[in-house]
């Protein structure tokens, strides 16, 4: 519904891929890591990392 939502208020098309197409996105992490490293930024090794998607529907 959102998605329909959006693209119905939207001036310009709206283009959604399909969850599928969306889980490996290493390269943009990796780019966004390396730009905070450039900067000086670290977090914690005890930082607490966990998956908001659900792999048994991809």
């Amino acid at each position: 519904r959102l998605r329909e939502e959006m693209q119905a208020r939207s001036p310009v098309p709206v283009r959604i891929p399909p969850p599928s197409l969306c889980t490996d996105n290493a390269a943009m992490i990796g780019a966004v890591g390396g730009h905070r490293l450039a900067l000086g930024q670290r977090s914690p090794l005890a930082e607490d990392i966990f998956s908001t998607n659900d792999w048994a529907r991809v």
